[in-house]
Parts: C-alpha cells; sequence; structure tokens
C-alpha cells in the first residue's frame, strides 16, 4: 500500500509539472501573438490576420487543433499535455515562419502565478480582434477565392471566441451552402448564405433565418468571452 500510495504521489507531481510546462508554453505563446498583433506592413497588413489566414485557409490543422491555438487554449487535453504544449510550440513556428519575428525570451519571468482561463482571456483579446476583421472581410467578399469550406473554418474559430464553452471540434458544408459547427459535446450552429448573405439559422429548418452573420460578428468585442 505504501508503495502505491508513492507511485499515485510520484503520478500527481510529474501531472501538475507537465501542466505547469503547458501553462509556460501558453504564456509565451500569447505574447508572441501579441507581437504578431502589432506587427503591421504596407506588404502584408496586421501580422495576426496573416498568419491565422494562412493556418485556416491552408487546411494544414484540425478544427479542434486550431481552435486550441487560436481561440481557447485553457481547453488542453489533460489526457496528452504534451500535445497540447506543441500546439502552442507550433503556433510560435507560425509567427515566427511567417512574420520573421522570433520567439520572446523571459528569463527572468515568474511564472508560479500562472491562470489558464486568464491566459485564455489574454489570447482572444488580440485573436478575436484578428478573426473579427478577417470574417467581416470575408463576409464582404473582400477576400478574393474565399471558398465556403474556408469561410466556414473561419467562422468556426471566430466563434470558439465568442461562445462560452463552444469548442468547436468540426466544420462541415451541407447544401443550399449550410456551414456547420459542431463542438465536443455534439452541439451544433448553423449558418445559411441567402442570395450571398449569411444568416444564422435554426438546425432542424435552414429556411428559418435567426440573425444575419455580419451584423453578429460587428456586434461582438473582445469581453465576451
Amino acid at each position: 500500500m505504501k508503495l502505491f500510495c508513492v507511485f499515485l504521489s510520484f503520478v500527481f507531481v510529474n501531472v501538475i509539472a507537465d501542466i505547469r510546462q503547458y501553462m509556460m508554453a501558453v504564456f509565451i505563446t500569447n505574447r508572441h501573438i501579441q507581437l504578431a498583433f502589432e506587427h503591421n506592413t504596407i506588404q502584408i497588413g496586421n501580422g495576426l490576420e496573416r498568419v491565422i489566414k494562412t493556418m485556416v485557409y491552408d487546411n494544414a490543422y484540425l478544427m479542434d487543433e486550431i481552435s486550441v491555438m487560436i481561440a481557447i487554449p485553457e481547453y488542453a487535453n489533460l489526457n496528452d499535455i504534451q500535445q497540447s504544449t506543441n500546439y502552442q510550440t507550433l503556433m510560435q513556428n507560425e509567427i515566427a515562419v511567417q512574420l520573421s519575428l522570433p520567439v520572446p525570451e523571459f528569463p527572468n519571468q515568474n511564472f508560479g502565478n500562472l491562470n489558464l482561463r486568464q491566459l485564455g482571456e489574454e489570447r482572444r483579446f488580440f485573436t478575436a480582434e484578428a478573426l473579427k476583421n478577417i470574417t467581416i472581410r470575408a463576409l464582404d467578399g473582400l477576400e478574393p477565392g474565399v471558398t465556403l469550406k474556408q469561410l466556414c473554418r473561419i467562422i468556426g474559430v471566430w466563434t470558439s471566441t465568442q461562445i462560452p464553452n463552444l469548442f468547436i471540434t468540426s466544420t462541415n458544408v451541407e447544401p443550399y451552402s449550410v456551414c456547420a459547427l459542431e463542438d465536443e459535446e455534439g452541439h451544433v450552429v448553423k449558418y445559411r448564405s441567402f442570395e450571398g448573405i449569411y444568416w444564422q439559422v435554426d438546425v432542424t429548418d435552414i429556411d428559418l433565418q435567426i440573425i444575419q452573420l455580419r451584423n453578429l460578428v460587428m456586434a461582438t468585442n473582445n469581453s465576451n468571452y
């Protein structure tokens, strides 16, 4: 029994250490995202918007990966915390490669008081604004060549920054230009185009318009989550 208790203590300590390591990675990624947000050039526009568009439109990541990397880092997989940490590293790599912005270092930073929920809110302060701008431009037709699938993915990531506890894990393009978003619990949100204008529609009756998507996006702010 004593040996078993010692083993459990060892596992518990290591889990706590892994989570702390993850929070450190989220903190550093947040600062990197802030640098990207503040990076504006004539050639590429806003740096963070450029990075997010490339990640989402190129379909290089699954939706649950994109959501954790961009919108809701507090939804880490505690059963595989190392993989969640790797996603933060991937986000840093995207910024470093696309914008030539090195990963910031914090050799004297005290990481003892990190709070994962607060870190998530700090991230969304920057990423929600970038996603809002990207989504509006796409809805206004100012992003040439964007497909319905790409638009659906960007709406999915934006939605993850706005609706509490809605961790978008998949998107699907249905007939009649319907974008369907699904979270980890199986809840579905649908948006449909009516003559080129997207509306949130009833999940079971896609002819029933609830609110125009552009108005919904414009009415949101970074403190909604």
